[in-house]
């Protein structure tokens, strides 16, 4: 998928900022070598671009009836509707069983992320978009997380290990997402940092807490700019 040009207005701004800091905040950590670097892009996508490249471009096989049910449930339309993701492409070498990472796509979904800001906001002003860009700084570190742990848990380990923990991150997302309306906001994102292993090693790469990321979408008055679907 062709990533989005924002070519005009705030979208343009804002697509310069977070490709700005994402880029910033990969510099503070050695372990992305100039090797990692050249393999990441920064991508703005839509709702079916991301969807696209989350289930179907890197799956392999026959598109099974089951897989593409199973690829609009509620637990992958979730996955969906982040407003920032990452995406990693990995080969195995059939002789050892070996995963190598190929390409890493962090990516934004300009949409989700324009709907979430000004629909929750009554005016731009300085101090609002301050909190904006703080926002989106705290959720970039996020995803850089996910790119370190990728580094560490995927490149250059067995197939069995990186199936093992897909495996384990699947069925801890299964319990979760059943419940969540059941939950109030803060219940959900204190679970979905703390008991999802990929999303705790991600901040704990970082150095972030679920308080972080709690705090990072409340403003100073206390709503909050990203509802639980909107990550």
């Amino acid at each position: 998928m062709e990533s989005l040009v924002y070519t005009r207005g705030y979208a343009k701004t804002l697509s310069e900022y977070i490709e700005q800091t994402v880029w910033l905040e990969i510099e503070k950590y050695p372990q992305i070598t100039e090797h990692y670097k050249q393999m990441i892009d920064v991508r703005f996508l839509n709702d079916i671009d991301v969807l696209w490249e989350m289930r179907f471009e890197r799956h392999k096989g026959h598109f099974t009836r089951k897989y593409v049910q199973e690829s609009f449930s509620p637990s992958t339309q979730y996955l969906v509707q982040h407003s920032f993701g990452v995406a990693v492409f990995y080969k195995e070498d059939g002789e050892n069983g070996i995963y190598h990472i190929d390409r890493m796509y962090l990516y934004a979904n300009m949409p989700h992320i324009l709907i979430n800001m000004f629909s929750r906001i009554s005016t731009l002003d300085t101090q609002t978009e301050d909190h904006i860009k703080h926002m989106i700084k705290i959720s970039l570190r996020h995803e850089v997380g996910h790119i370190l742990d990728y580094i560490n848990e995927v490149d250059n380990k067995h197939v069995d290990h990186v199936n093992n923990l897909t495996k384990i991150d699947m069925e801890s997302r299964n319990e979760l997402y059943p419940i969540m309306d059941d939950l109030s906001d803060e219940e959900f994102f204190n679970r979905y940092y703390s008991q999802i292993p990929g999303e705790r090693r991600a901040n704990e790469l970082v150095g972030l807490t679920p308080q972080d990321m709690i705090d990072s979408w409340e403003n100073k008055k206390g709503v909050v700019l990203n509802e639980k679907y909107n990550i």
